[in-house]
């Protein structure tokens, strides 16, 4: 029998973990393979209804087991020969609070052979499910995590680039108003380029001169070495360096793939979005599929001279992935949200971006 099995500690009681389970509606937040859940009742053993899968049918689901505060067993019939059976346990943590464990079984005729396609898909997605669900029901997220570009040159021109200051002294000032615990990353770790900056700009001046923030833009971690565990918001900034190593990233893909589905919020800026270019959700859907956005027009990249120096236009690449792209006139604030997928146009867009990312939590 193929099984996967998970197990993760959270500072919650275990009545604040069997609220998750118990309220049916919220599990598309925190489980990654479920888009709604619908019962003929109240969350109880012999409760029937539907699991639909994001970008499937509903499935037959039947509650077997469940015991408020200690677990609950559920079984989603995939079809007439194979089902998931899905087992989750409450139990006291040893250090306080509660060790949640999810264990899922393919059961039926078919198992072997479903599991051959699918059993890497469902592997990956039950340590992130139980993950998201401990997080959620430990406390609140409340990182702000801005990524940087690595990039200092633009093209063969010889001319530095880089992130883009403002746009990432702004963010942190959000935030920190905000009350969230700031962390920068770059690409490739350590100190990163900037440009634009500017010492006359207070807020700029007030970002440099933060204790905090100065230790860590000397030495960045790596997106290879940050978690999405409770990170609340990433803001990714922008900086013609942005387009050169964000979308090849493929450690920044998936750290934006999972703050998404642990229900966190994902915002980019100017040519931030760059980053999504190249998204896929654990289902295999393109993140930007259909979603609103915009980021730095070809009006702007032409205003600067960056079009035939630039390794291709934005605004562009958002649409030939499936982005509904919009912009407002050139260096004009503009900010798109879509859910939990905040963007900005350009620089002028940041303290927007940043103040929609807190909305949108």
């Amino acid at each position: 029998m193929w099984s996967v099995e998970h197990s993760v500690d959270t500072a919650a009681a275990p009545a604040e973990v069997w609220a998750f389970y118990a309220d049916t509606s919220s599990w598309s937040a925190w489980n990654t393979a479920v888009a709604e859940v619908s019962l003929d009742g109240p969350f109880r053993a012999g409760a029937t209804g539907t699991l639909t899968p994001p970008g499937a049918g509903p499935l037959p689901l039947r509650i077997v087991e469940a015991e408020p505060e200690r677990g609950y067993v559920s079984e989603t019939a995939i079809a007439d020969t194979v089902s998931l059976r899905t087992t989750c346990r409450l139990a006291p943590a040893p250090r306080g609070g509660t060790r949640i464990t999810h264990r899922v079984e393919l059961v039926g005729p078919a198992a072997p052979h479903f599991a051959q396609s699918f059993g890497p898909v469902l592997a990956a997605g039950v340590p992130r499910t139980v993950e998201a669900l401990a997080a959620r029901a430990g406390h609140p997220a409340r990182r702000a995590v801005i990524v940087l570009t690595s990039h200092d040159t633009l093209g063969d021109t010889g001319r530095s680039t880089g992130a883009y200051l403002s746009e990432v002294a702004e963010a942190w000032q959000v935030f920190d108003d905000a009350g969230l615990r700031v962390e920068l990353v770059s690409v490739r770790g350590g100190r990163p380029p900037l440009e634009a900056v500017n010492e006359q700009d207070p807020v700029q001046r007030q970002f440099l001169a933060d204790a905090r923030m100065a230790e860590q833009l000397a030495a960045t971690p790596s997106t290879a070495e940050v978690s999405a565990h409770d990170c609340a918001i990433l803001f990714v900034a922008g900086g013609h360096g942005a387009v050169w190593d964000l979308p090849y990233d493929k450690e920044l893909a998936a750290l934006v793939r999972d703050v998404h589905e642990a229900g966190g919020v994902v915002a980019s800026v100017c040519h931030g979005p760059a980053a999504l270019l190249e998204v896929t959700l654990s289902d295999g859907t393109p993140l930007l599929r259909g979603r609103q956005v915009t980021g730095f027009s070809n009006d702007e990249e032409r205003a600067v001279g960056m079009t035939t120096i630039v390794p291709f236009s934005l605004a562009d690449a958002l649409a030939a992935r499936g982005a509904r792209y919009a912009s407002a006139g050139a260096f004009l604030p503009h900010v798109v949200t879509d859910g939990r997928l905040v963007t900005g146009q350009n620089p002028a867009s940041a303290t927007a971006v940043a103040r929609a990312a807190i909305d949108a939590l």
